[in-house]
C-alpha cells in the first residue's frame, strides 16, 4: 500500500540545526506499507526533505547531503 500525505505547520523551534523562522511551512511525502494479512509487515517513509528545507530558507550546494538523510 503506498500513502501520500502533507502537512504543515510553523518552524517554531530549531530543527536540522536551522534555528526557528516563524515561517509556515507547507510538506508531503510517501508511505509504503507491506502488509501481512492485517499486520503491517514492513514500513518506508520517504519525506520530501529537500522542499521543507528550501521553505525554511536552507541553501544547499551541489553534491551537499540533506541534513539528517542517512548516506
Amino acid at each position: 500500500m503506498v500513502l501520500r500525505y502533507r502537512g504543515q505547520g510553523t518552524h517554531r523551534g530549531a530543527f536540522l540545526g536551522i534555528p526557528a523562522t516563524g515561517r509556515l511551512i507547507d510538506y508531503t511525502g510517501m508511505l509504503l506499507v507491506r502488509l501481512d494479512g492485517q499486520r503491517i509487515a514492513e514500513f518506508w517513509a520517504q519525506p520530501d526533505q529537500l522542499g521543507l528545507l528550501t521553505q525554511l530558507g536552507a541553501r544547499l550546494e551541489t553534491g551537499q547531503q540533506i541534513p539528517g538523510d542517512s548516506p
